[in-house]
């Protein structure tokens, strides 16, 4: 009696009629049929025959190896059980039926005619080429449907932290707020925006209930634009890639987005934090590179610990006395009553006068919206036709999208009721008459972000004195003061600082300082 050895398969994403129970039975009844064995029966549950990489193939293939010469058949139902590749289908052929003498039968494409005969050759040819081409097809058509789902704003993959999948009215997927977690990612956003690292944007999250522990959680999620609103859609065919306006609720706002991947692409200094040394890794030396920190012991057996410079070994600070000289600083940032009253009345004007802007600002950006929207198009109808090279393309998406984020920003900055906003200010001006016992109060991470807020285009220490080209407009008062106590001096600021300080296109009291008096209404008075 003649031996034969079956082989069934179904992939995870099968669209054929062909159960692994029904492809079973067949086998069996072709075996019986023609007074076969049935040696053996070997099965790839969810495996794809793109390739022969499948976990039953290989027991298969050491079968064979090892039993070749009892065994006369493989039986398959159909060719593209056995291979949706043509090369390797033919190659896996040769092997199986010139080496190994071992005929191939299909339950549905039964020809048993002489293997080594060409006619027979080109029909299994054909056949292997049908199965690869129907498999090209289904592959075309889900890249097709991915990329329409894509282009039309649908997030379509397991949602990430802060929203959860849904189906809408058409039963298709989408994501949802989740209330409870889009928090996080808003503080997430907002600290790295501040200025804080990794790590400390990571220790506050995790505090305030995110689960994901990996090394790159929060560049993941910071690199995600997913949460200003937004679904990148890769380049399809002809179609370059693109970022399009998701159908979904954004977390953060767009203009943020853009903001914190120009930040990624530059910091790079690694920093442990330690509260006896809250400067380390934010105060510069002369040389501009950070001031980082140590200890020694004394004969007392206490530990004091010193600002170092990496560059400048003789530079070698008392933390306690630049601590001291900073406490000094902040007590002539803050603001007196009479400080405090005026502002309260310089914001109350700006508010009727923004009031009275409004409209007509709105009209403005529209019409500006509108002619960067347009620019867009004409890029992309360039690069289509080719008349744009890649590189080129790029180059000016990436402008124009940063110019149409910055304008939705200030559009939805404009259009929504900034009740809110004003509220915070008038709540937390007085709180800024004792900066001293603000800072005081603050933990480790909220120090660092105030220090980066206050001087947002950087810190540095030398000869004595803290430098800075840049003090938030609200505390700015007292510079000539802290020039003239030797505390702390207000230099030039360079190309770059100036960048760092334009915070919004107003000029706005309000606009200008509503980060850092969100972070002193976080503060909590000891």
């Amino acid at each position: 009696m003649k031996k034969a050895i079956g082989y069934i398969r179904i992939s995870m994403k099968d669209q054929s009629n062909f159960s692994l129970a029904g492809q079973e039975r067949y086998i069996r009844e072709l075996a019986a049929e023609s007074d076969m064995e049935l040696a053996a029966l070997f099965t790839d549950d969810g495996k794809s025959a793109k390739n022969f990489d499948r976990p039953d193939w290989h027991k298969l293939e050491a079968f064979i190896k090892e039993h070749h010469k009892i065994v006369d058949y493989l039986i398959v139902v159909k060719y593209d059980r056995f291979s949706r590749n043509a090369a390797q289908g033919l190659q896996k052929i040769e092997l199986l039926e010139h080496k190994y003498r071992i005929m191939i039968i299909s339950v549905f494409e039964r020809m048993f005619i002489d293997f080594d005969s060409p006619f027979y050759f080109k029909q299994r040819a054909d056949m292997l080429v049908a199965a690869e081409f129907e498999l090209r097809v289904i592959r075309d058509r889900t890249k097709f449907g991915i990329h329409q789902a894509l282009a039309t704003g649908r997030f379509i993959n397991h949602a990430p932290v802060g929203y959860i999948n849904a189906r809408d009215e058409k039963n298709k997927p989408v994501i949802i707020l989740n209330e409870n977690k889009a928090d996080i990612i808003k503080t997430i956003f907002s600290m790295y925006l501040s200025g804080c690292s990794i790590r400390e944007v990571h220790t506050t999250a995790k505090r305030s209930g995110l689960k994901m522990n990996g090394h790159s959680t929060i560049q993941r999620i910071l690199n995600n634009c997913v949460y200003a609103g937004l679904i990148y859609a890769p380049a399809y065919r002809k179609e370059p890639a693109k970022y399009v306006k998701g159908i979904h609720e954004p977390i953060i706002e767009e203009r943020d987005w853009w903001k914190v991947q120009q930040r990624m692409g530059t910091v790079k200094h690694k920093v442990v934090l330690n509260e006896e040394v809250p400067f380390r890794g934010l105060l510069r030396c002369h040389c501009d590179k950070y001031l980082t920190a140590g200890n020694s012991r004394s004969k007392s057996g206490r530990y004091h610990w010193y600002y170092k410079c990496n560059v400048h070994k003789k530079i070698n600070i008392p933390a306690k006395k630049i601590h001291a000289q900073f406490d000094e600083v902040l007590e002539h940032l803050s603001l007196s009553d009479l400080h405090i009253n005026y502002l309260g009345e310089l914001a109350t004007e700006e508010m009727t006068l923004q009031l009275q802007d409004r409209e007509k600002n709105i009209s403005w950006l529209k019409r500006e919206l509108a002619g960067t929207i347009k620019n867009i198009d004409r890029l992309e109808e360039k690069f289509i036709t080719g008349d744009l090279l890649p590189e080129t393309y790029k180059k000016w998406f990436s402008k124009y999208a940063t110019a149409e984020s910055a304008m939705r920003y200030q559009l939805a900055e404009l259009e929504t009721n900034a009740e809110v906003k004003w509220k915070l200010f008038y709540e937390q001006l007085p709180r800024l008459g004792n900066i001293k016992g603000l800072y005081s109060d603050a933990d480790l991470s909220q120090k660092r972000i105030f220090l980066r807020q206050v001087f947002k285009s950087g810190l540095s220490y030398a000869e004595g004195i803290y430098r800075t080209p840049y003090i938030l407009p609200l505390l700015s008062h007292n510079t000539l003061i802290l020039k003239e106590k030797g505390l702390l001096i207000l230099e030039q600021p360079t190309q770059l600082a100036k960048e760092n300080m334009i915070s919004t296109p107003t000029g706005s009291i309000v606009e200008l300082n509503f980060s850092f008096l969100q972070l002193v209404a976080e503060i909590k008075t000891a």
